[in-house]
């Protein structure tokens, strides 16, 4: 995720964060949150969870919560990467 637009219109990048996994649709809520959804492509590894918030220093955490974000079929685990 990159971010640093300004007001006269010229942008100066910046990085906001970095995924492991693949990230997909990103959304910046009001308060300033990054929730990001991670695909399960037809190659590799499905994501332990389908979406995710991230909440700084390259952790993220299961979003709204791991009931919900972990896919059909899987066991929702005690701990989020």
């Amino acid at each position: 995720m990159v971010n640093g637009a300004h007001a006269d219109g010229e942008v100066e990048p910046e990085h906001y964060a970095r995924f492991e996994e693949r990230a997909g649709n990103s959304a910046m809520t009001p308060d300033g949150r990054l929730i990001v959804s991670r695909h399960p492509f037809p190659y590799g590894e499905a994501p332990e969870y389908r979406v995710v918030e991230h909440v700084g220093n390259g952790t993220v955490e299961p979003f709204p919560n791991e009931e919900w974000s972990t896919p059909p079929g899987r066991t929702a685990s005690a701990s989020a990467r």
